[in-house]
């Protein structure tokens, strides 16, 4: 199996145990059931962590993912909220790039990704990077 293939396995496994857990909130008619928040379904979530603590090797699968879905719903923003916080890129913090949907955080996180190369640039670049490394 490729560590890709693991990856993959771990994060549909950890999707599984947060439908089991999304079924029972909805079966005991919780308060978090009837949230509209998606937030408020992870906040708790021990499968929502486990994804988020498989790091940017996890990644790609949650793009590929988020990408085969069909329209959006609750796994594309547990998707884009996995994939800021392994990233620590919060598009939403940017007003030009916040997002309502998991199509419309698709989009964003890909023309975030074209913009690094030059953001690395211009940080390798910058004077604080020349002062940081005379600390090291």
């Amino acid at each position: 199996m490729t560590a890709d293939a693991s990856v993959e396995k771990q994060i549909d496994e950890n999707l599984d145990g947060l439908v089991e857990q999304l079924q029972t909130e909805a079966a005991n008619k919780t308060e978090l059931a009837i949230s509209s928040n998606p937030y408020d379904y992870l906040k708790n979530s021990a499968a929502y962590s486990n994804i988020v603590n498989l790091g940017t090797d996890a990644l790609p699968i949650l793009e590929k993912k988020m990408d085969e879905s069909e329209g959006s719903n609750l796994f594309d923003y547990i998707f884009a909220a996995a994939i800021e916080e392994i990233s620590k890129i919060n598009l939403k913090e940017d007003q030009s790039t916040t997002w309502a949907s998991g199509d419309n955080f698709s989009e964003e996180w890909k023309q975030k990704l074209s913009t690094l190369p030059e953001e690395v640039e211009k940080i390798a670049n910058s004077d604080l990077s020349k002062t940081k490394s005379l600390l090291y």
